[in-house]
């Protein structure tokens, strides 16, 4: 479980996430052992680890044919949110309720991206800016 709390002034619509999930330890089977992704947008101290439901469709990692020791990148989107300023993004890997469940993962180098688009317009202002400065001169 990662909480991260939005403190900037600017809602965001998507956030960009890039991780290594690396299986730790591995027993016999063949049984699906997928690390999945959930996510839940909650005002400041309102979220809680049931609540974040909404899953990451491209987050998604069996761990089932990982070697011991191996890694595998994850990119994931999490779009289509409004992650107001103060609000809490609650993030949360979990197996699926299996019996018997003998895989375990790990997280690590975890990068969070809210929104590029929103980067990528300030850019743009600051360059029109520029511009216009240097046509006034």
């Amino acid at each position: 479980m990662l909480v991260l709390t939005n403190t900037s002034s600017i809602t965001y619509s998507e956030a960009i996430l890039t991780y290594d999930v690396i299986a730790l330890r591995k027993r016999s089977g063949t049984q699906d052992r997928s690390l999945t992704l959930n996510f839940g947008v909650f005002d400041a101290g309102e979220g809680s680890v049931g609540a974040a439901t909404n899953p990451v469709p491209t987050a998604s990692v069996n761990l089932s044919p990982m070697a011991e020791g191996s890694t595998v990148q994850v990119n994931a989107t999490i779009a289509s949110i409004s992650w107001a300023p103060g609000q809490e993004l609650w993030l949360r890997w979990n197996f699926p309720n299996q019996a018997n469940q003998h895989h375990v993962g790990g997280i690590n180098n975890l990068t969070v991206i809210p929104e590029p688009s929103t980067y990528a317009a300030i850019f743009g202002l600051v360059m029109l800016g520029f511009v216009a400065w240097r046509r006034r001169r």
